[in-house]
């Protein structure tokens, strides 16, 4: 019989206790039970309480120990073996441990920054002596690069005022006092503005077509220069507070959605290579450097639009040469691909159009601009020179509230972001609160899409909350990277280039209330959830008029409840893709309860099966217009406003238990011309569903009321759908 000695450790309490490798009896295929210790260590200024106290733990078992600190105290860390920064913390029993905790003394100091009229050799410390720079701006000097913020304390911005730095945070706070940066509160409710662009100033009218790279138009047009080493593809123009676009040929139906293929020019394969096109249409042109300078978007497998710079032009071949697009862009089944001519003095015919040279001469960098008013355009053209609002960067107990935060712009991997842990989000970090920020007119520049409005890497314990993300191209509204117990919840995400609201490996997170519209750029979706996200739920949330409104992959037990998505005759709503070949995989349910999924232009609303036997598929009480017919789906009390070609007693469908079909809309809800799809009094939804209570994961989310519709009105009887009646 082994023999391993247990410690626990209790203040100044030491218990040595033997324990056992036990062996579990004849018969028993498990041969021995292991048992490992726990040292709580001793620690100032709190307490760690251990549930359950035990004199050892099985392995495997989970003990819940909470920190509880002294008066004006507060937990700043674990220590030991530990990393965790929650409390209380589940602490799995799978080796020898020890864990101890910090405990700190909180502030809960003010300090006032005005960008307008602040010097940095003022206090900070009251609203007649603001610093000009906030702590973390790396133009900060004499007392905000100085400061050490401690935990509680708060930086206010004045409201209305624009702020032009870029703010890393340099501290964290502590459990229950964060470290907060807020917009809104000096003077209430109006928000300060993070601003990423400053003016362009020393406009010329163009003289001739020479003066301005050959472009046809020179008559409207007017150039400045900018420094040699911007990069051309991340300005960001404005006018006042309007987007001004890269000329574009052809031009696109929305010039906000510019890599949409559909408006592209078609080439087929046998004109098509990794580093070249060809098109004897169109690159008719005699002169060899007619298109230096310009650029292509290419519509490249998997589904995405890549920008590459004109290489060369060889008028004869009618051909250009560009970077190689990958050894995977040209699509195998050989279909036809797409172009445009992106960013070309050429493709300049048009008031809101702009064209960047990427050779600099002694000036530096020329742009060539078609206005839409050419009054005083020094005071009113602007570009983005800063990449990114404010990084939280790797720091815990943080909360950022209250913002406007816009045009900011590069290439880099997470350039364009708004706000989020953009330096290092590698590294874990522990209860953020990222909340009623306004967030606009950021881009992501180069080929790639952008990380997000707000973008969270590896985050435990994190809050976003009631915020707006519009107008951001080429760019996700909300993207979470790892982590878990996230909640993003009553955010509204408008016209994201890419996808809204994304997670890629999260568990036991949940996104509620959040309202989507407009998600229609290329291979973007409205809700993502990738990579083994697993314990999710999702759950009252609008997408509407987006391309794929909700998708899934590689994931399990995941609840969709009480969601409203109405597809807007387009092809989709609910779409999960098949397994990746390389993970990681989650498994387990796949739940549709009370949705209303609804205007499918092909009566296929629902995708879901494609991995019986690995997960377990549930669809009830849900409107649906076509779809969710897989054989491994579990169904039942579902009203569909469509069926789909399969859904037919010539494959061997049929109604499952409560199922009916009402095809016109207009007999299921109030009014759904005016997109009202709350349930008509005494339609066939009202009262048809079940009792889906003992299905829920009501323990998992605990504090969520699956007894009430997407409005938060209790349903008082069964009904199908997202509302009730």
């Amino acid at each position: 019989m082994a023999l391993r000695s247990i410690h626990l450790f209790f203040r100044a309490l030491v218990v040595m206790i033997p324990a056992l490798c036990v062996s579990c009896g004849e018969g028993c295929n498990n041969t021995r039970s292991v048992y490992y210790a726990l040292t709580v260590l001793e620690s100032a200024n709190g307490t760690i309480v251990v549930d359950p106290v035990r004199s050892h733990y099985k392995e495997g078992f989970t003990v819940r120990l909470t920190a509880i600190p002294a008066d004006g105290y507060a937990l700043y860390s674990w220590s030991g073996d530990t990393d965790s920064g929650e409390n209380p913390l589940p602490l799995v029993m799978d080796s020898d441990k020890a864990v101890g905790a910090e405990f700190v003394q909180y502030h809960d100091g003010v300090y006032y920054v005005d960008y307008e009229s602040g010097s940095d050799g003022n206090s900070g410390l009251a609203e007649s002596a603001p610093w000009k720079h906030a702590p973390g701006d790396p133009e900060a000097e004499n007392n905000p690069a100085a400061v050490e913020l401690l935990p509680g304390d708060r930086v206010l911005f004045r409201g209305g005022v624009a702020y032009r730095g870029n703010i890393a945070m340099q501290a964290g706070g502590a459990f229950g006092h964060p470290i907060t940066y807020r917009g809104d509160a000096w003077p209430a409710g109006q928000k300060a503005v993070i601003d990423g662009s400053d003016l362009v100033e020393g406009w010329t009218a163009c003289g001739s077509a020479e003066e301005c790279f050959g472009a046809e138009n020179f008559g409207n047009i007017y150039y400045a220069y900018i420094p040699a080493d911007a990069d051309p593809l991340s300005l960001n123009l404005h006018e006042d507070d309007d987007f001004l676009w890269p000329a574009q040929d052809p031009d696109p139906a929305e010039p906000f959605f510019y890599d949409d293929a559909d408006g592209f020019r078609t080439v087929t394969q046998d004109n098509l290579t990794r580093t070249s096109l060809a098109d004897d249409e169109y690159f008719t042109q005699e002169d060899e450097s007619y298109w230096d300078d310009s650029y292509l978007l290419v519509w490249v497998n998997p589904n995405i639009v890549v920008t590459v710079k004109i290489l060369s032009y060889d008028p004869a071949a009618h051909r250009v040469t560009f970077d190689d697009l990958g050894e995977n862009a040209i699509y195998p089944d050989g279909r036809d691909q797409a172009y445009a001519v992106f960013n070309s003095p050429h493709a300049l015919d048009g008031p809101g159009e702009y064209f960047a040279s990427s050779t600099p001469d002694e000036n530096g960098l020329k742009i060539l601009l078609w206005p839409r008013s050419a009054v005083n355009l020094g005071e009113r053209i602007s570009r983005s020179v800063r990449s990114y609002g404010i990084d939280v960067n790797t720091r815990s107990n943080a909360a950022i509230q209250g913002f406007e935060v816009r045009n900011h712009c590069g290439t880099g991997l997470r350039d364009g972001v708004g706000i989020g842990t953009i330096s290092a989000a590698h590294i874990a970090s522990y209860n953020l609160t990222i909340k009623d920020n306004y967030i606009t007119h950021n881009r992501k520049g180069g080929s790639s899409g952008g990380y997000g409005g707000i973008f969270i890497g590896e985050c435990y314990g994190t809050l976003v909350e009631g915020n707006e993300i519009v107008d951001n191209p080429r760019q996700a509204g909300i993207f979470f990277g790892g982590g878990a117990r996230i909640t993003a919840r009553d955010n509204i995400i408008t016209r994201s280039g890419g996808t809204s609201l994304r997670f890629y490996g999260v568990e036991e997170s949940r996104m509620t209330g959040n309202t989507i519209t407009d998600s229609n750029g290329s291979h973007a979706n409205g809700i993502t959830l990738y990579l083994g996200c697993k314990n999710i739920l999702v759950a009252n949330n609008r997408v509407l008029d987006s391309g794929s409104p909700i998708t899934f992959q590689d994931s399990g037990n995941l609840w969709f409840v009480n969601n409203l998505v109405d597809a807007c005759d387009r092809e989709s709503n609910v779409n999960e893709w098949g397994d990746t070949s390389h993970g990681p995989w989650a498994r387990g349910v796949i739940a549709f309860f009370n949705n209303t999924l609804v205007r499918n232009n092909r009566n296929a609303s629902l995708n879901i099966g494609d991995n019986p036997g690995k997960n377990a598929y549930y669809s009830m009480n849900n409107i649906i217009d076509g779809g969710g017919n897989a054989s491994c789906v579990r169904r039942s009390h579902n009203l569909y406003t469509g069926l789909s070609w399969s859904q037919d007693e010539y494959y061997g469908w049929e109604l499952a238990e409560g199922e009916a079909v009402e095809e016109d809309l207009a007999d299921v809800f109030d009014d759904p011309a005016s997109l009202a799809y709350t349930l008509l009094t005494g339609g066939p939804a009202a009262g048809a569903g079940r009792d889906l209570m003992s299905l829920v994961p009501a323990e998992l989310f605990s504090d969520f009321d699956f007894e009430s519709d997407i409005d938060g009105n209790p349903r008082t009887q069964y009904d199908i759908g997202a509302y009730a009646e």
